[in-house]
């Protein structure tokens, strides 16, 4: 794809996000955690470990929320339990079985299409993956913190996620015998706040596709959703849109617009729609 990053992760994140509000899709998110990780996890992945990166967070910004253990299947790739599903005669089982759940949703919600797993080298589809880092961050995560409905937040918060704008790093450091706890708080307060300040400049420079989405983007997006989710056609498709859309209802052929405007979102996003 051509997109920029900023662009590329909207586009990801509000697609995902389609799959966040489907009912039945949330259902069966949840039904998977609650089969195949919640109290099913073998004792070597829901063995807990230290969060030390939350840890840097408690002790940086004095953030109280959520747990400081996660287990170790919260750190494992979805490689890693092909791995382990091959290797491991305790854990290896769990593993095939989690992983066979993971691509049978994936497949049935149609999310195998997105980015699917059979270029070379790609052994997951990435909508493959997303159902796993969804699976990651609700094992990481405090009782009811984190729903189906939040699906979406896996491709800002998870392993796949691009920055939209990128500003210098923040170096931490703290000499306690040079500064007080609370000076060094107060300064990385002020140097988050610096940071934040040039993404916030970068994108309200940037152009206007990039902060508002190309035109039409929600409802191409939805379109897309529609045939890979739900199977429908693009005449049920166009004529649902043209009782809405008077552009698409006097066009002497709706089913080209809808077919012009799909092929070119699923292709930003590599969604094979068929």
């Amino acid at each position: 794809m051509s997109e920029s990053a900023p662009l590329d992760w909207r586009l990801r994140s509000a697609f995902a996000d389609l799959w966040g509000q489907d009912a039945a899709f949330q259902r069966s998110l949840a039904g998977l955690y609650r089969t195949h990780c919640r109290g099913a996890m073998p004792p070597a992945m829901a063995q807990l470990r230290r969060d030390t990166a939350r840890e840097t967070l408690v002790q940086a910004y004095g953030d109280r929320a959520g747990p400081r253990y996660r287990p170790r299947f919260a750190d494992v790739s979805l490689q890693e339990l092909v791995e382990l599903g091959a290797e491991d005669p305790e854990s290896g089982p769990w593993a095939l079985s989690y992983l066979a759940a993971v691509r049978r949703l994936a497949t049935r919600s149609g999310l195998a299409r997105w980015m699917p797993a059979d270029p070379p080298g790609r052994l997951f589809a990435y909508g493959e993956q997303l159902i796993h880092e969804w699976c990651v961050n609700r094992a990481a995560s405090a009782p009811g913190a984190f729903r189906p409905a939040h699906f979406a937040a896996v491709v800002v918060g998870g392993v796949y996620f691009r920055p939209p704008i990128e500003a210098p790093s923040i170096d931490v450091r703290w000499d306690p015998r040079d500064e007080s706890y609370d000076a060094a708080r107060a300064r990385l307060r002020r140097e988050v706040d610096a940071r934040l300040a040039i993404i916030r400049a970068a994108w309200e420079a940037s152009p206007d596709e990039l902060r508002t989405g190309p035109p039409n983007m929600a409802r191409d997006l939805r379109w897309v959703f529609d045939r890979v989710r739900h199977g429908r056609s693009l005449d049920a498709i166009a004529s649902h849109a043209a009782v809405a859309d008077d552009h698409i209802a006097e066009s002497p052929d709706p089913v080209a617009i809808v077919q012009r405007a799909t092929v070119r979102m699923a292709d930003r996003l590599d969604v094979r729609m068929t």
